[in-house]
């Protein structure tokens, strides 16, 4: 029986012109080698997709957009990974593979992070930064967010030591949309778990500030080494914050945990005006105002989580505060009150 996946093999040479050298990393639908290039004499990245109709579509999807961000001016300074060409080769379950030609980069920050690497403040400031760049571009010049910021699609160019970047996997992202265009049924395909923004998890209308709480949970994750956000589902293990904010309901799903999460760590409510918006408010919220969480696994928060674990990484004062205020920015439970990527570039933290 065959998979839809490709497994390629050292020295395999695709499309009469791809030799591929090492396997790098597989995705969700996708698998990517670094080849050499045997026509033009230069090394890419192959991102290889299943060969699956319904796969196809969002490979075209992702080319499409793609070729609008090459067009871009100064495209090569905006820490954004470069396509370079795509193509189709026949599969062994009767189908056809769609295969991307990107540039070549390091390992993801994702493999760093998992690898041991440690960040200082100022290695963080310039990931971030970057990362911030890259974002602004993506919602400035295409109206669009990338709706899937995390990690693994954060790349290293070199040495991760140098901290230099680029972003990376634009198959999730999504227009910007007015009040009146947008759809709840968008909010199914944003963001991975550990980095989903409130808006997303509830149905509640997205905007370029939805890539600011991904933006967020990143930089927190880059100065501790722990994500700041590990819901649980039924019958999981607890996080590494079970100290701090204890489960006192052991079977709530997933959903319901990460909620209170985040109203725990950041001491944060669920005001009426985001919840008005949502489309599964009657799943998610009960009481006179429809404010509160019908299954909060975590209760009342005690402390403020996010300033506590802080303070634990962060000594210097004039650091900290600088840090916790580019956090709360980024990690506003209201997306009214969260500032956008000019906003987080004009921060004490981006610029002092």
């Amino acid at each position: 029986m065959f998979t839809n996946q490709f497994k390629g093999r050292k020295g395999q040479v695709i499309n009469d012109q791809y030799s591929i050298i090492k396997f790098i990393c597989e995705g969700g639908y996708s698998m990517v080698y670094l080849c050499q290039d045997l026509i033009k004499n230069s090394t890419v990245a192959l991102k290889i997709i299943k060969a699956d109709p319904k796969y196809a579509t969002a490979a075209k999807n992702e080319i499409d957009i793609m070729k609008k961000i090459n067009k871009i001016p100064s495209i090569e300074t905006k820490h954004i990974c470069m396509y370079y060409n795509d193509f189709i080769f026949p599969a062994l379950n009767g189908f056809y593979h769609t295969a991307i030609v990107l540039e070549p980069l390091g390992m993801s920050l994702y493999d760093a992070l998992n690898s041991g690497c440690k960040f200082s403040v100022e290695d963080t400031k310039k990931i971030i930064k970057q990362l911030i760049i890259a974002t602004q571009t993506i919602h400035e010049q295409l109206r669009m967010i990338h709706a899937d910021i995390k990690p693994s699609n954060i790349m290293f160019v070199g040495d991760p030591k140098d901290c230099n970047i680029k972003l990376a996997d634009f198959g999730n992202m999504l227009n910007i949309k007015s009040i009146i265009e947008w759809e709840y049924e968008d909010c199914r395909k944003l963001q991975t778990r550990r980095y989903r923004s409130p808006e997303s998890i509830i149905g509640s209308r997205y905007s370029e500030v939805t890539d600011s709480w991904s933006i967020g949970c990143i930089t927190f994750e880059l100065l501790t080494g722990s994500p700041l956000f590990d819901p649980r589902g039924i019958g999981e293990g607890d996080t590494i914050y079970e100290e701090f904010m204890p489960r006192i309901i052991a079977d709530g799903d997933r959903d319901f945990d990460h909620l209170s999460q985040m109203k725990f760590m950041n001491d944060d409510v669920f005001s009426e005006d985001i919840i008005n918006l949502s489309f599964w408010r009657l799943d998610f919220f009960k009481g006179e105002d429809n404010t509160e969480l019908i299954m909060d696994t975590r209760g009342v928060p005690t402390i403020n989580l996010l300033e506590y674990l802080l303070k634990k990484h962060i000594k210097d004062k004039n650091e900290f505060e600088n840090i916790h205020g580019f956090l709360k920015y980024c990690l506003f439970i209201n997306p009214r009150y969260r500032l956008d990527c000019p906003g987080l570039l004009q921060t004490e933290f981006m610029t002092t």
